[in-house]
């Protein structure tokens, strides 16, 4: 189990709010020193239409999908049937750095909301707001 993983743990065992956003802010600081985090797309033939998934959290929350490690990305393709019929997996990176970017983009009037890391396993949800608050 990665040091992130292990920190979502920590996170999601947490019920001591000021203890928790602490957590939280050190789970995002690490997050960013990751050189990138994965992202999955539907399966397409035609790499032209990878786009990374973008899912409902807890079936009502628009949310961008992103891993920190390849095995959970992969597992994560397998179990929602987004893999070729030989078992590939359409992953790419995305860097940690542009993460920032990609909250301040998204948090500018998008309906995606915020980021699932790591769904299947130790997993988090954290709303573009939230994140760029912790950042300031």
């Amino acid at each position: 189990m990665s040091k992130l993983q292990e920190m979502i743990g920590c996170i999601n065992k947490t019920s001591e709010k000021d203890y928790k956003d602490k957590l939280l802010k050190e789970f995002v600081t690490g997050l960013l020193n990751e050189e990138f985090v994965i992202s999955v797309s539907q399966w397409y033939e035609d790499k032209d239409y990878m786009t990374p998934f973008i899912g409902l959290h807890e079936d009502a929350i628009p949310s961008l999908y992103v891993f920190t490690s390849p095995e959970l990305a992969l597992n994560f393709a397998e179990e929602n049937e987004m893999v070729s019929v030989e078992g590939g997996c359409l992953a790419f990176k995305v860097l940690s750095a542009n993460l920032v970017q990609l909250a301040e983009a998204y948090n500018n009037g998008s309906e995606v909301e915020g980021l699932v890391i790591d769904q299947g396993a130790n997993a988090i949800y954290i709303s573009f707001r939230e994140l760029l608050e912790l950042l300031d």
